[in-house]
C-alpha cells in the first residue's frame, strides 16, 4: 500500500466539486490533508489498496444496472474481456461503509483475481493501475449487467 490515498469527499456532488474538495489520507484511513469529511467508503478503498499492491485506482459507482442484476446473480460473465479480467463476482450484503463489507470486498477482489466486483445491494468497484482503467471496469460491469437482465 502506498502511503497516501486521494479520495473524493461524502456530500458533494461531482459537478461542484473541486481539486481542492479531494481529501489526502494515509495508510490507515486517517486524514492527512483537506477540509472535507472523505467518503463514507474510505475503508473499502484502504482495503482495497492494502490487500492487492497493484492497484493504483479505484472507482466505486452505484449503477443501476449492476445492482439489478446482482439481485439475481451470483456474478456476471466477462464477455468483455479486453477489459474485465474474469467473470464479476457478487459480494454478500454487509453494511454500507463499514470495515465488513470493506473486508469482504477486498477478499473478493483478490481471490477471484478480478479487477471488479459487485456490493449486492450497493454498488461497483471497478479497479485498475489508473482511474481510467478503474472507470473502464466500471462501465463494462453496467454493459454487462445490462445484457444480462
Amino acid at each position: 500500500l502506498g502511503e497516501q490515498i486521494l479520495i473524493t469527499p461524502s456530500g458533494l456532488t461531482y459537478e461542484t466539486m473541486c481539486p481542492e474538495d479531494v481529501v489526502l489520507l494515509n495508510a490507515s484511513g486517517n486524514v492527512v490533508e483537506g477540509n472535507r469529511v472523505p467518503s463514507s467508503e474510505y475503508r473499502l478503498h484502504v482495503a482495497i489498496y492494502d490487500r492487492i499492491p497493484e492497484v493504483c485506482a479505484i472507482v466505486h459507482t452505484h449503477s443501476p444496472q449492476a445492482l439489478s442484476a446482482a439481485e439475481v446473480r451470483d456474478e456476471l460473465p466477462a464477455a468483455d474481456s479486453v477489459v474485465l479480467r474474469a467473470a464479476v463476482p457478487v459480494a454478500p450484503y454487509r453494511p454500507p461503509g463499514t470495515q465488513e463489507l470493506a473486508d469482504a470486498a477486498a477478499w473478493l477482489l483478490a481471490e477471484r483475481e478480478t479487477n471488479a466486483g459487485i456490493l449486492r445491494n450497493h454498488g461497483v468497484v471497478g479497479t485498475g493501475r489508473t482511474l481510467s482503467q478503474a472507470l473502464e471496469a466500471c462501465r463494462a460491469v453496467e454493459l454487462e449487467a445490462a445484457h444480462a437482465l
